[in-house]
This record gives C-alpha cells, sequence and structure tokens, in this order.
C-alpha cells in the first residue's frame, strides 16, 4: 500500500526549522482487526504469523518551511494476518548534530478488504464445534474503513482441525 505523509518540524519557539536533516522509521506489528459493527467477527487469517518489521521510510531534508512529504510504500515480509500496528520514530536533527525526537502510533491496513466470519457458540465449557451437524457461519466483507463492500466470486473453505496436547503440537498446525 502506497501511503503519502506529511511530516513538519518547527523550533520550540513556534517558528519553522528549515533545511533540516531528518530520519523516519516505522516498526509494523500485527494486531486484532476489529471492525465497528461487527463485534464477534474474525477478521485476522489465522494461518499466517508475522513478527514486528522495521523500515526506513525518510532519510533526507526539511524543505523551506520545516515540511516533507514521505511516500511510505512499505509492504511487509510475508503476509500479514489483518491489521497492523505502525510506530513511527522522527529524529530531526539540529546542525550542531543535536537532534529532538517524536513518537507516533497508528493503525495501518496493508489490504483494501477484508473477509470476517463470525462462528457459532461452541458447546459447553471448550467450545467445540461437533461434525455431522450443521452449523451457520456468518460471512462479512468490508473496506479498510470497516464499510461492508460486495465481494464477487469469494471462496470459503472449512476444515477440521484435530485436537492435540500443548506438548505435541507442530509450528505448522492451528491445532
Amino acid at each position: 500500500t502506497d501511503t503519502r505523509l506529511f511530516l513538519h518540524a518547527n523550533w520550540l519557539t513556534g517558528a519553522a526549522s528549515p533545511n533540516l536533516d531528518t530520519k523516519t522509521s516505522v516498526v509494523l506489528s500485527p494486531m486484532t482487526t476489529a471492525f465497528q459493527g461487527y463485534p464477534n467477527y474474525i477478521f485476522d487469517d489465522a494461518t499466517s504469523t508475522m513478527g514486528a518489521q522495521s523500515a526506513q521510510v525518510f532519510d533526507g531534508k526539511l524543505d523551506a518551511t520545516g515540511s516533507a512529504t514521505i511516500n511510505m510504500d512499505v509492504k511487509p515480509d510475508g503476509v500479514a494476518p489483518g491489521m497492523l500496528r505502525a510506530n513511527f520514530n522522527t529524529m530531526v536533527f539540529e546542525q550542531g548534530g543535536a537532534f529532538s525526537t517524536d513518537r507516533y502510533a497508528c493503525t495501518y491496513s496493508p489490504y483494501k478488504s477484508y473477509v470476517g466470519f463470525q462462528l457459532p457458540e461452541g458447546y459447553k465449557y471448550n467450545g467445540i464445534l461437533y461434525t455431522n451437524v450443521n452449523h451457520q457461519i456468518l460471512v462479512a466483507t468490508v473496506d479498510e474503513k470497516g464499510k461492508p463492500i460486495s465481494s464477487q466470486n469469494l471462496q470459503v473453505q472449512v476444515y477440521k482441525l484435530n485436537w492435540r496436547w500443548w506438548w505435541d503440537s507442530y509450528e505448522n498446525e492451528l491445532a
């Protein structure tokens, strides 16, 4: 996703800070994907895992007004399970070498749309869904802001997971 960010720095007195060297980095990390109006839907891909990833998104000078435009074209390595938390760290360097730092966090969507599932409540204390019983699974398709959208040719596959003891698990299994 190509995102434009606008950066502006002032001196503490409020005066512009022109032509100063600036570096901005971002750390992207997975977060739970949730949308208002879909409280019990799962929008994250349980088959995808992603650790925190960092990238330098700007290394340059501010313009004469103390501003810069950053074209953030950061794509996570691998497949992101859903929405990401973007933690920005900006350093603006004075001519003498000292620097000021600002940090900012926001939600970052690596996708234009999301598919969510609302699973039925399972039985008893363990939430199990028995085989050979019909279960209704609700499906919602939304854009990155959570607005409902129509999705053509959506294919859904349901798998049975086998239960295992916690010590008998493997990296490539969900169960």
